[in-house]
């Protein structure tokens, strides 16, 4: 492949990372840090003053961060029914009218309140950026996006919490994050417990403290994550003209990796970076396609959890593609690696016209179908 060709690839599958222009509705700064001149160090929050929508450097942040974490592996959720914390009635009454400062002030009491629990002490503080904001559509209701950061995030502030200056961004330093989708919360209010109109970035063994702190809990399942890992790899493909044989390849090494970790009795857990390498390893060593794969998954949105577990069960539906004609005459589970075109090698075949397959019998097989049609 040429370095023009590349250059081209590459391009095509940056584009993949949407880029929003967003309008930002309000923004404003918290600091969150222990009062050392108390005992215990409790946490205290400071609310800044609600910043300059017309800076451009304040416009910057948004998109940047956005941009950013758009990149990074997610867990999906929605709030917790049985959680003490308020958010999910504080988030519908702000979106029916609650002024911004006063929405973020409750979100601070309830950070302060879990982070001064007793097993949160070695929770490090920061700066915690609150912003609403949309898209450039009218019926937009947006998103509000909730960012801790730490010393070295490369992000500065003056001494009312103002975005100051923007420079190189730290990811290590982007602590936690939290996304509140304000249309299907919407839609879904009363309902809290139905779909996943949350999403949280977490960056380390503290990470669960917006979960806790917000009254949230994970809501996307393991098995969830696979089928839609198996659907992303297939996409991916098609995107980018992948083979069958590879796209195939890379299948059957994730579908092994599944079945391992099932019955793993030491480690179950499967982290999207194990992901990536697998399709990385099926690929050619010069392909600008090499860590890409995940890109492509928060790109495009996939309900993937940045870690999961799965169970034999989904392993074995996972294999399996359920088939059945317009009048249910006839349902068959095939094995998915065991379909192809004609031609192909594949033991059951499709038509060109997706119409009809044609599967081998085993002689027990065919000996019924003669007894049954009365064939000598």
């Amino acid at each position: 492949m040429s370095v023009e060709e590349v250059i081209n690839v590459e391009a095509a599958v940056e584009n993949e990372i949407r880029k929003v222009n967003v309008v930002v509705k309000f923004a404003i700064t918290a600091s969150f840090e222990r009062n050392k001149s108390i005992v215990d160090f409790p946490f205290v929050s400071d609310l800044g003053e609600i910043w300059d929508n017309d800076d451009a450097t304040a416009q910057m942040f948004v998109e940047k961060i956005e941009e950013k974490f758009r990149r990074k592996g997610k867990l999906h959720g929605v709030f917790d029914s049985t959680s003490l914390h308020k958010t999910a009635e504080h988030l519908h009454t702000y979106i029916n009218g609650m002024d911004f400062n006063e929405f973020v002030q409750l979100l601070c009491k309830s950070l302060e309140r879990t982070g001064n629990l007793p097993e949160r002490k070695g929770l490090a503080g920061g700066n915690i950026v609150f912003i609403h904001y949309s898209s450039i559509e009218a019926d937009d209701q947006g998103v509000i996006l909730i960012v801790m950061l730490g010393s070295q995030s490369g992000f500065e502030f003056d001494k009312n919490l103002q975005p100051k200056s923007l420079t190189s961004i730290n990811i290590s330093e982007l602590r936690q994050a939290a996304f509140f989708d304000l249309n299907l919360y919407s839609e879904v209010y009363p309902e809290i417990g139905r779909d996943a109109y949350l999403r949280f970035i977490q960056a380390g063994s503290k990470s669960a403290f917006f979960q806790e702190a917000l009254g949230c809990k994970q809501s996307v399942t393991g098995k969830d994550s696979a089928e839609n890992i198996i659907n992303a790899v297939r996409e991916f493909s098609k995107a980018n003209a992948i083979s069958l044989t590879v796209r195939d390849k890379i299948e059957t090494s994730i579908n092994d990796l599944f079945a391992a970790k099932s019955k793993s009795k030491i480690d179950k857990v499967i982290k999207m970076v194990e992901i990536q390498s697998l399709v990385d390893n099926e690929l050619s060593l010069d392909s600008p396609l090499k860590n890409k794969f995940f890109e492509f998954v928060n790109a495009n949105e996939y309900m993937v959890n940045d870690f999961f577990e799965v169970t034999s069960r989904t392993v074995n539906t996972l294999l399996e593609t359920v088939l059945r004609d317009n009048n249910r005459n006839y349902v068959c589970r095939v094995k998915s690696s065991s379909i192809g075109v004609a031609g192909s090698g594949k033991p059951i075949t499709v038509d060109e016209d997706f119409q009809y397959l044609k599967v081998p019998l085993d002689e027990i097989s065919r000996e019924s179908l003669m007894d049954l049609l009365g064939v000598e």
